[in-house]
């Protein structure tokens, strides 16, 4: 078999398909950010930082409410036409509204988002082509057709990245034009979503009894959403309110660059979930060996570049973002130690998962929601962007702290 015929094969399988379009949507995402955080400026860039941030709080909605049901009810509906249709009619109606809640913020003339105002219209245009084109990536991949969910990906991060990079090269791009790129770039991928779909108009009887089963399946998922999506962002929303917008954007840059860490979390926790669930079946013991084991062993390899991260700081952000980066360089150094306790954690979080304690991460999440509206104003106050690194990084602690507390509550005691 010659190399050509070999690279079609592996590209048939299921698995290769699914971690090749999760690495072009992740690198996309990397190269899109790295672009704009020195094509931008840190001010523009700040103000990029806050759209995403409001463009993720949809996601995690829109998720809650469509995507998340959906996947797993549709193996129960006979009439899987008619039912994809019916989320497809819903997830237009779900846009719709948060269009009217973003002219109505508009309108109101909030101090917060005032930084957002003159770009009210191509947020809105952001949103719902992202949410759509997001609607049937995930779809496909929910429905087994995972090329499909690989074309429309392709077709939008590669048109994305080189009409980006045409106009950081000619020295045109600025914020809003960012902006309407990206938008119109999911364009072609929503067109051929609807081609690939295909949608029909569901009676109205089954449109309305689906969206009823969208609500059952969906209110406490919605509600776990926000409370994580709160959980996770409150410090750095905080940041740009009470610091400035320029925080924020080097903030988010710190973030995008230790998102190349996340991908590997992922994979970390995708390949040692399985095995760990099965060794669990066995005995408690040869989990506990297996999850300590395991982090021992990639300590090995973080700590070391750990150390390079935080001895690089300054060079790392002048390289990804320019020397207006350069003076918040601890930020990076902080979040190295962030991702440490993160990291060291994952055994405590795996241990939750695998022993099906989901109930615990609503919980733990709440915990951390709850300290960071008692707290942020104060650390932000007293120590700038370095509370809200402090801050993100007791909101670690406590999570493991509470779910040690429960698996110790279990008679499951990881560290002895």
């Amino acid at each position: 078999m010659n190399p050509i015929t070999k690279i079609a094969t592996l590209l048939k399988s299921s698995k290769i398909q699914v971690i090749l379009d999760q690495m072009i949507c992740s690198g996309s995402n990397f190269v899109t950010t790295i672009l704009l955080a020195r094509q931008l400026g840190i001010q523009e860039f700040g103000i990029y930082a806050s759209v995403i941030l409001v463009l993720y709080l949809f996601l995690s909605v829109s998720n809650a409410l469509i995507v998340a049901p959906f996947q797993v009810q549709q193996a129960k509906e006979s009439d899987q036409s008619t039912y994809i249709s019916s989320l497809f009619i819903w997830q237009i109606i779900i846009c719709l509204l948060f269009i009217l809640l973003i002219f109505a913020v508009s309108i109101a003339h909030i101090h917060a988002v005032q930084s957002l105002q003159a770009y009210v219209t191509l947020i809105v245009f952001l949103i719902i082509t992202f949410l759509l084109q997001d609607f049937f990536r995930k779809v496909f991949i929910a429905v087994g057709k995972l090329k499909e969910a690989l074309y429309i990906d392709i077709i939008t991060n590669f048109s994305q990245l080189i009409w980006l990079a045409s106009s950081a090269y000619k020295h045109t791009l600025n914020l809003s034009q960012s902006l309407f790129i990206m938008a119109i770039t999911f364009i072609p991928s929503i067109i051929a979503g609807l081609i690939y779909l295909k949608p029909v108009i569901p009676a109205f009887s089954k449109f309305i009894n689906h969206g009823k089963q969208l609500i059952i399946s969906g209110k406490w998922l919605l509600l776990t959403a926000m409370v994580q999506w709160w959980s996770n962002n409150f410090f750095v929303v905080a940041s740009g309110l009470f610091i400035s917008i320029s925080a924020l954007g080097a903030l988010r840059l710190a973030q995008t660059l230790f998102g190349v860490l996340n991908v590997f979390l992922q994979v970390y926790e995708n390949y040692l979930l399985p095995a760990a669930s099965r060794l669990f079946i066995q005995s408690s013991l040869h989990l506990k060996q297996y999850l300590r084991k395991s982090t021992l062993k990639s300590l090995i390899l973080l700590i070391p570049v750990s150390i390079c991260i935080i001895v690089l700081a300054k060079p790392i952000f002048r390289l990804s973002g320019g020397s207006a980066y350069v003076d918040y360089a601890f930020v990076l150094q902080g979040m190295v130690i962030l991702y440490l306790f993160i990291f060291i954690g994952y055994p405590i979080r795996m241990a939750i998962r695998v022993m099906m304690l989901n109930r615990e991460f609503f919980f733990a999440y709440m915990i951390t929601l709850v300290f960071s509206l008692i707290a942020s104003r104060f650390l932000i106050r007293e120590m700038g962007l370095a509370g809200v690194i402090t801050g993100l990084i007791i909101n670690q602690l406590l999570v493991l702290t509470y779910w040690q507390f429960i698996l110790i509550r279990k008679k499951f005691v990881l560290w002895h």
